[in-house]
């Protein structure tokens, strides 16, 4: 009988714990309500900010990308003669470029990247030739 009383008592305990338990989740449940709809306000908000924020910055401009516009139409005829057949997948041109970027010479890397500096220049000092205007 005393190992039945024992069984008894923790379901006895276990139902209790259960019970605690749904009630502590249907007090955290009632308050998370509330605050989802205030995150979704901070979340727009954000999105907001953000968009705003985006719209007053450059594109990123460094010597690579100038590279890369002005060396593909060679990457392209390269791949091409390669397979003569159907034109190279972009990501296939990105990989040539890389290789062929791979292999310049630090000197013309360094001039692609003093004109990558240059037009960054002209892009801040144009921005804010820009801003002034508005105020």
């Amino acid at each position: 009988m005393n190992a039945q009383n024992n069984s008894q008592i923790t379901l006895e305990q276990l139902v209790e714990r259960v019970h605690k338990l749904e009630i502590a989740l249907q007090t955290s449940n009632d308050k998370k309500a509330p605050k989802e709809k205030n995150e979704k306000k901070e979340k727009k908000e954000k999105k907001e900010k953000k968009e705003k924020n985006e719209k007053s910055t450059t594109k990123r401009i460094t010597g690579y990308i100038l590279f890369c516009k002005q060396s593909r139409p060679a990457a392209i005829q390269l791949l091409m003669e390669d397979d003569t057949e159907e034109k190279p997948k972009s990501s296939d041109v990105l990989k040539k470029l890389a290789l062929m970027w791979n292999e310049l010479d630090q000197d013309d890397k360094h001039t692609y990247n003093q004109q990558a500096q240059q037009l960054k220049q002209e892009a801040v000092e144009q921005k804010e030739s820009s801003g002034d205007e508005k105020d």
